[in-house]
């Protein structure tokens, strides 16, 4: 597991989420063209932080294409988290409510997506210009 270091505020503590669910992960991994923010090698997933420049509408029309086109080439699922759902959650020592439901989200969609985990990575690795680490 990569540890964030230069990353936003919102997706450091994204970061801290996720591996809380008991996974590990590696930020900033690049599907050429597109980087994802975080990466769960384990169930190959993609996790993005959007911060609030994602609300604009044509930012989330690109969005959108770029999902699209990491399914359709990578076989790569992406879970967005926007800005609004992490809120202000400070870094403490405990959860807050919207920590506890924004880690069921999260669970709940990798579990979803956890099937056909092995199909999914081999048509991944079909490409050039991306391996899994």
């Amino acid at each position: 597991m990569r540890s964030p270091t230069r990353l936003t505020k919102g997706h450091k503590r994204l970061h801290s989420l996720v591996v809380d669910c008991g996974l590990d992960v590696d930020d900033e991994v690049e599907f050429p063209p597109y980087t994802v923010d975080i990466y769960v090698p384990e169930l190959h997933v993609a996790i993005e932080y959007d911060g609030p420049k994602h609300d604009q509408r044509a930012q989330k029309l690109r969005d959108q294409k770029r999902d699209r086109e990491l399914w359709e080439t990578y076989a790569l699922p992406v879970l967005r988290i926007n800005h609004a759902e992490m809120g202000t959650i400070p870094k403490t020592d405990y959860y807050t409510n919207s920590e506890v439901l924004l880690m069921s989200k999260i669970n709940k969609w990798l579990v979803e997506n956890s099937t056909d985990v092995d199909d999914r990575r081999q048509h991944s690795l079909g490409f050039t210009g991306w391996q899994t680490t």
